[in-house]
């Protein structure tokens, strides 16, 4: 039931415009975002999972694979900065510098790499809050805004 609906609510509500500002040269506190990615369909339009504090992207793998299943969207999971095999660790940890690893790695992993059309992104806890801070900076590139209905 839950599946069904967050596959629906994807569907109708989730869209991010490809275009995401992006500077090109590599600042002291970059991280590399590591990443495992579920595309059983070849979509593309692509979803990225955020895990919560002291998690990584293994703790989204099985509801990953579910997800790409149902949704048809490339499922991407990532472990944030200073988590997993993301590389390197830095002192830098607050949400502005998690939202600019989010944005790098939508330009350069799943919009470039990958070629998705449009991206939907999720997270829990921190995971959620790193999302929430790219939207507040990305706000001129959301087409529509995730609205669950009740």
């Amino acid at each position: 039931m839950m599946l069904q609906m967050i596959s629906n609510n994807l569907a109708r509500y989730c869209n991010v415009a490809a275009r995401c500002c992006l500077s090109t040269t590599r600042s002291e506190n970059e991280v590399t975002l590591s990443y495992e990615l579920n595309d059983k369909h070849k979509s593309n339009r692509a979803l990225i999972i955020a895990h919560g504090l002291f998690a990584s992207k293994t703790t989204w793998k099985s509801l990953a694979k579910r997800l790409n299943e149902q949704t048809k969207y490339k499922v991407f999971t990532v472990d944030m900065r200073n988590h997993g095999s993301s590389y390197p660790y830095t002192n830098e940890m607050n949400y502005v510098a998690m939202a600019r690893d989010l944005r790098r790695f939508i330009q350069q992993v799943v919009i470039e790499q990958h070629k998705s059309a449009s991206v939907a992104l999720m997270g829990h806890s921190m995971g959620g809050k790193a999302s929430m801070a790219f939207a507040l900076d990305q706000v001129n590139y959301l087409i529509y805004p995730f609205l669950p209905r009740f």
